[in-house]
């Protein structure tokens, strides 16, 4: 004869192995990262000095990073930020070697820097941009050599570019997906403008250089696929043997 002891240890035991089972399966909080390196530069040359024309150079880069293994579990959030470093430097020079006396050399100029990154798979994410500008003049006159003059400046700044991505407006379900399902650009463009020159100058010029690098990273934040455990099974099973047991005593 089952004990009421025993009867009432089969019920326990039931609860209990019934909510081990459960635990075990319970989805884990899980991320995995994706980092992949930039690196950008480019120079420019301007040997015209009309006001408000310049020269353009650029370099650009396509990164692609796989999207979300479905079969890990369920996605729960993505999170594509980039962490970077530029350099912008603009130099001006300017030549006086006319015959006439005492010439001047001068000149002023402008470089200005444009950073974009833009994600164009999936569409619809707003681009983050950085434009900066550094600004040069130089004059020289020289009483000791009254048929030569030249002069030259460089100026130079730099600086962090650290951004996250807008993903508010993206179907998260556009992240799942397999080899370079994420895409992003990044853009460096730059101009030199020289703005001025000292009249009767024989040669100026402004020259601008640009560069911009740094890391970009997806995390993918998901809970993983719940997976059975051998000796959680064989508790489930033993809880259902003894809710079993303490059925049929008491219908007994």
């Amino acid at each position: 004869m089952i004990s009421s002891f025993t009867k009432q240890m089969g019920k326990l035991l039931g609860v209990a192995c019934l909510a081990t089972s459960a635990s075990v399966s319970a989805g884990v909080i899980q991320m995995t990262t994706q980092v992949k390196h930039f690196d950008l530069w480019a120079e420019a040359f301007d040997y015209d000095e009309r006001k408000w024309t310049s020269e353009h150079s650029y370099d650009s880069t396509s990164l692609y990073f796989d999207g979300f293994d479905s079969s890990l579990g369920t996605l729960l959030d993505v999170d594509i930020y980039f962490i970077s470093d530029w350099y912008l430097g603009n130099g001006v020079y300017s030549e006086d070697f006319s015959k006439h006396y005492n010439p001047n050399a001068s000149a002023w100029g402008k470089g200005t820097i444009r950073l974009t990154a833009e994600i164009f798979d999936p569409s619809g994410v707003d681009r983050e941009r950085l434009r900066r500008r550094v600004y040069t003049d130089c004059s020289d006159k020289d009483p000791s050599d009254p048929y030569y003059a030249d002069c030259g400046d460089y100026e130079e700044k730099d600086g962090i570019f650290d951004a996250g991505f807008d993903l508010s407006g993206v179907d998260i379900d556009n992240f799942i997906g397999g080899a370079d399902a994420v895409g992003i650009d990044f853009d460096l463009d730059l101009w030199a403008n020289l703005k001025g020159c000292g009249k009767g100058d024989d040669f100026c010029v402004d020259g601008a250089v640009g560069d911009w690098y740094g890391k970009a990273y997806v995390k993918y934040t998901y809970e993983d696929t719940p997976v059975s455990e051998p000796y959680s099974l064989v508790l489930f099973g033993l809880g259902l043997l003894g809710l079993g047991v303490a059925r049929r005593r008491a219908a007994g």
